[in-house]
């Protein structure tokens, strides 16, 4: 099989795999969702307080409620982040037409995310936000545009090399 259509199945999956992710994510009910992000975020908490076992109790719980908003919402960010650059790296490797490969990426990704809040609307104790659409796309545009960088770094790598292994021209 040709390495190029090793990559496309590769990334291809990727983007399916993201995308079965944030389904299965969103049809978990309320608590389901609050109690995963929760055992994340003490985690988290742990780490950037080292000291976190010795507070107060009040003062734990009021720590790991606001960090937990803002580990849900980098959760949004780096799944779209991860769907945005496979899906542009899936386009990317059919043509090379960057802009165009980009702007579907995004568009898809987006699209996505809505779909995904009108399902979370029908999931119990779950609600569609359109903030969360916004921090979906952003991460998509923000892994569309990595993607876009990793390909331009190693292209021109593989161009250095090819130049720099090519014999000598006669002058």
């Amino acid at each position: 099989m040709k390495r190029k259509t090793i990559i496309f199945l590769i990334l291809s999956l990727f983007t399916v795999i993201c995308a079965a992710a944030i389904f299965i994510f969103s049809s978990q009910n309320a608590d389901t969702s609050n109690d995963l992000s929760r055992k994340i975020t003490i985690k988290i908490a742990k780490i950037l307080f080292i000291d976190m076992d010795n507070f107060d109790s009040q003062l734990r719980e009021t720590i790991i409620t606001q960090l937990n908003m803002s580990v849900r919402k980098a959760a949004h960010f780096i799944v779209y982040f991860i769907m945005g650059a496979a899906a542009f790296g899936t386009l990317s490797v059919i043509s090379r037409k960057y802009l165009r490969n980009g702007i579907i990426s995004v568009f898809l990704s987006a699209c996505y995310a809505f779909t995904d809040e009108i399902h979370q609307s029908f999931i119990p104790g779950r609600t569609a936000l359109e903030k969360d659409i916004i921090i979906d796309t952003f991460g998509a545009v923000l892994g569309t545009v990595f993607c876009f960088m990793i390909i331009c770094t190693v292209s021109h790598i593989i161009l250095m090399r090819k130049n720099n292994s090519s014999p000598p021209s006669a002058s």
